[in-house]
């Protein structure tokens, strides 16, 4: 009986220390736990505090891009408009890869201060292009960007003459002379464009002319076939080299930049052709023959996705002593009526490489005075103002960050303008400082 009294105590013993032993684990099994959850809610609200952080600098380029917050744009902001992200399969900024902690996260986020989602690289140009010479986003400062380019102009016009005398409305006395003209020019350019600040760059066109007329002349004969002449004219020869500069003047939208362009006279102009024993053109010119200094303003109105721009120019054509012969006739001072052009159109961004433009262009040329003198009288002759209005449409297409491809189209709607110019150019970017 003893023995079985003292197996009965063993075992209660036993067992009551087991239980004390479960309960010792459970207690640290709880305790392991709550430290645990600590940590992922520690973890989760520092989580949560970066993202305030993302979303508190995208509400801050919000406001600036609509001009409601306390930042300013600056020229680097307007050269960064539209977002296109990072371009390089990195990930975007203020974002971190998902296999990164969120410890390693938080200290990622606070070495490296955070730029908005969608911006990507400086190295980027993320413009939505508007056509050429309209104006535009400026270049970034220490950048020189090369631009090759090849102009292409055609134009046809028919001429109906009467050379005599008018009885009435239906009898008329003399020759009826119908003209036909077919004008080509190829243009090829080299355009060197280099920024100075963020808000200011310059710019220098060089380019070469080569022209080709074809002139036909049809004269109705009485009781005889038509007499036809045909006659070609080509010019070829250096063009008129273009200095041009751009200056940003408001920091938020609407954008302002004002413009300023002067063109020489290195081409050859109209009085400096050869002419034949009566003043008849053997050549064509390839320049103006003049000086002109054209002042213009430009607006940019971003509206995502895309950018509303408008121009408006006045280009002065400054007039000078000719004083030379032409057939029986001397030339004295020639003054070429002045410009007056405006600009309307859009630029709508398709995705991160390829963006297209759509405007209209009219310009008022008025009419050019001549200082005429022939048998020993001299009188003032004034041709008649002329009417351009011009459909515009253009490409680009960004190739690599430092290489576009460009192409803009006019097409003429009045019977001044030339019916067709195309223009292709290669902007190349350049890094300098």
């Amino acid at each position: 009986m003893r023995r079985l009294y003292g197996s009965l105590l063993f075992s209660c013993a036993c067992i009551l220390s087991s239980s004390s032993i479960c309960r010792a684990d459970d207690a640290g099994d709880v305790e392991t736990r709550i430290k645990a959850l600590e940590k992922t809610v520690s973890d989760q609200q520092q989580e949560i505090d970066h993202q305030k952080r993302i979303l508190e600098d995208q509400r801050q380029l919000l406001q600036s891009i609509n001009g409601a917050g306390s930042k300013s744009v600056t020229g680097t902001d307007l050269k960064s408009i539209r977002g296109l992200g990072t371009g390089n399969g990195s990930q975007p900024n203020g974002t971190a890869p998902a296999n990164q902690s969120s410890d390693e996260q938080r200290k990622a986020a606070d070495a490296e201060p955070a730029k908005p989602v969608g911006q990507g690289p400086k190295t980027e140009r993320p413009e939505v292009t508007v056509i050429s010479e309209q104006g535009g986003v400026l270049t970034p400062p220490g950048h020189l960007i090369l631009e090759p380019s090849v102009e292409y102009l055609h134009d046809t016009s028919n001429n109906l003459t009467f050379r005599g005398i008018e009885l009435q409305d239906t009898v008329l006395i003399g020759v009826i002379e119908a003209s036909n003209a077919s004008r080509d020019l190829v243009s090829p350019a080299l355009t060197a464009r280099y920024g100075i600040t963020a808000g200011w760059d310059v710019d220098v066109k060089v380019p070469y002319v080569y022209r080709h007329d074809r002139l036909t002349f049809l004269i109705p004969q009485a009781g005889q076939p038509d007499a036809q002449r045909q006659t070609n004219l080509t010019g070829s020869n250096l063009g008129d080299i273009e200095l041009s500069t751009h200056y940003q003047i408001t920091e938020r939208p609407p954008y302002l930049i004002g413009n300023l362009r002067f063109k020489s006279t290195t081409g050859e102009g109209p009085f400096d052709i050869k002419r034949d024993s009566q003043g008849v053109d053997e050549e064509l010119a390839t320049g103006s023959g003049f000086y002109s200094l054209e002042p213009s303003m430009t607006l940019l109105y971003p509206t995502d996705p895309a950018v509303l721009f408008a121009t408006l120019s006045y280009q002065w054509n400054i007039g000078q002593q000719i004083n030379k012969s032409i057939g029986a006739v001397k030339v004295g001072h020639v003054d070429p009526g002045d410009d007056i052009g405006v600009t309307v159109g859009m630029g709508f961004s398709v995705n991160d490489d390829f963006s297209f433009s759509l405007g209209f262009k009219y310009d008022y040329i008025f009419g050019t005075t001549t200082e005429v003198t022939s048998q020993n009288q001299t009188r003032h002759e004034k041709s008649d103002s002329l009417h351009l209005g011009q459909l515009l449409f253009g490409m680009a297409y960004r190739v690599t960050p430092k290489l576009n491809v460009n192409l803009d189209l006019q097409i003429g709607v009045t019977d001044d303008t030339p019916d067709m110019q195309a223009t292709i150019r290669v902007p190349i970017d350049f890094d300098i400082f």
